[in-house]
């Protein structure tokens, strides 16, 4: 008998691309011509103009990474709780790469990122359509690199392949990654609080000090202590706790 999990994303569609500029765009602008169904998925072999955070272009060698944006339409949750959304994706994609690299650790470096180790493996670009008081839809990018080998020095960056030897297949890996993305899409909508405090476990460099740069370019250090419900990095810094939200802080 088909399970709600099952039946979660009926009659979501996957469209492939061998080049396309932005999936997250792709995705956006089936949302505004025809109310694509939830669960579809949108992936390219090569983005030309990908987007990561702060702006910055998304890098990657064509056919070697995952390069997905899925439609999700999370009218459940409050506007003030959105960053909930990207707890629940993070812990999503953390899992999926756990699973293929149990000997290595996998964590979420805050606000969206995925590290195995010192390196970065992955990263998450959510877009939000927002109606008043409440979310109507979301864009879920992802970037995560599979097969890649070579990166430039300043990314910091490492790979599925990198990390155990083999290349994988990156069509099974997202059919791992959907259904955990729908496993945690679903504790969603039922207990915030059980994915805040997994998001936290998994949080990297946490109890650590690390330096910081604000949005005055002042660079400090402090210590990272957990992300709140409202999203926001919450640090021990000159012996007080701050709070700092997406934007305000940038890691060096």
């Amino acid at each position: 008998m088909p399970t709600k999990l099952d039946s979660l994303f009926a009659g979501a569609k996957h469209y492939h691309f061998k080049e396309t500029d932005s999936t997250n765009k792709y995705a956006l602008n089936l949302i505004s011509k025809n109310a694509p169904a939830e669960g579809t998925v949108i992936s390219a072999d090569f983005q030309t103009y990908g987007r990561g955070q702060y702006g910055r272009q998304w890098m990657s060698e064509s056919t070697k990474n995952l390069l997905s944006s899925i439609i999700l339409y999370p009218e459940f949750l409050p506007v003030h709780e959105q960053f909930s959304l990207s707890k629940a994706i993070s812990l999503a994609v953390q899992n999926t790469l756990h699973s293929f690299l149990a000997s290595k650790e996998v964590k979420i470096k805050w606000p969206n990122d995925i590290y195995c180790g010192p390196k970065k493996i992955g990263g998450i670009l959510i877009q939000n359509i927002i109606a008043g008081s409440r979310m109507n839809a979301s864009v879920i990018g992802l970037g995560i690199n599979v097969n890649q080998k070579k990166f430039p020095a300043d990314l910091n960056a490492t790979s599925l392949a990198l990390e155990l030897g083999v290349d994988f297949d990156k069509r099974e890996l997202l059919d791992f990654l959907l259904v955990d993305i729908k496993t945690e899409y679903m504790l969603l909508q039922r207990n915030l609080q059980i994915q805040d405090k997994r998001y936290n476990d998994h949080l990297y460099a946490k109890n650590e000090i690390r330096f910081f740069e604000d949005q005055e370019n002042n660079l400090f250090s402090a210590k990272v202590l957990f992300v709140n419900r409202e999203g926001n990095l919450i640090v021990e810094q000159d012996g007080a706790y701050k709070a700092y939200s997406f934007g305000e802080l940038k890691w060096v």
